[in-house]
């Protein structure tokens, strides 16, 4: 499904390493410039909305939970193969926690996907209700959408190295669909070789300029906050002038380095 680069030349430009923090993660194997396409790739599974008459239906039965449990019932399963659904379960990240077994939420999900199951015909004997689950983490953390051009809707989906790429609060790249469909990442200022792939889950433009309180809440909801260069050092955003000295750049916020296995559930620092 690789565009660009090329599978057999794919490690002259990308390379995938694994560490702890960042689960399997694309680094720069070469320098690439400002503007410069650095991926173009299809997607494993396209991963539409689900019809409007199901949404409604999910969200009588299941209220905020819905938008969770949508895409379920939004991928046409008859055409997804066996070998591309194992894919799909494999090579995406899940966050652990939705496998805890002491966890109540994991229950209740487990529930809701058993029952999903039992009503749609093309997900019987196809998957089990913990493995429903597990493909709705993985959307939920690793889809590219669109929300911004309702002609590129149908082309949402998971893409096996566009999931690959982190975000930062300060990216090196920005992605977009071609008129295709193809998911395609372009510099956005120069990279140098070793260098992570970048770019922002929230979004470009004002999103980038709010503070890093207000970035750390909006990712929060992808179980994680962000500690990214920008975030850990001074907050130029909530920039203010010293009331004693009347200097304007001595005034400004810092946030610690969060060490945490799950700090999505430490909070947010200086949030109130």
């Amino acid at each position: 499904r690789l565009r660009f680069p090329q599978a057999e030349a794919l490690h002259e430009h990308l390379e995938l390493r694994l560490t702890g923090g960042l689960g399997v993660h694309a680094a720069a194997a070469r320098a690439f410039s400002c503007g410069e396409l650095v991926l173009s790739e299809g997607p494993l599974m396209r991963v539409p909305d689900a019809p409007v008459e199901v949404r409604r239906r999910l969200q009588a039965s299941y209220g905020e939970k819905a938008a969770f449990l949508a895409p379920s019932l939004g991928v046409d399963w008859r055409g997804v193969s066996k070998e591309e659904q194992a894919a799909a379960l494999s090579l995406f990240y899940a966050h652990p926690s939705m496998a805890d077994p002491e966890s109540k939420q994991v229950h209740t999900n487990l529930k809701a996907c058993g029952d999903i199951i039992a009503g749609c015909s093309s997900l019987q004997g196809r998957l089990e209700a913990f493995e429903l689950l597990r493909f709705l983490h993985i959307v939920d953390l690793n889809i590219h959408r669109d929300d911004e051009l309702s002609k590129h809707a149908g082309f949402a989906g998971i893409f096996v190295f566009g999931s690959k790429f982190s975000h930062s609060c300060a990216p090196n790249c920005s992605w977009s669909f071609s008129p295709e469909g193809r998911l395609q990442y372009h510099a956005i200022r120069p990279i140098t070789p070793g260098e992570l792939f970048t770019f922002s889950y929230i979004g470009n433009g004002m999103n980038l300029l709010t503070s890093t309180i207000e970035r750390r809440r909006r990712l929060s909801s992808l179980w994680f906050i962000c500690q990214c260069a920008r975030c850990l050092g001074p907050d130029l955003s909530r920039r203010m002038r010293c009331p004693r000295c009347g200097d304007d750049a001595c005034c400004l916020p810092e946030y610690p380095e969060i060490a945490s296995a799950n700090p999505a559930q430490q909070g947010v620092p200086d949030a109130e």
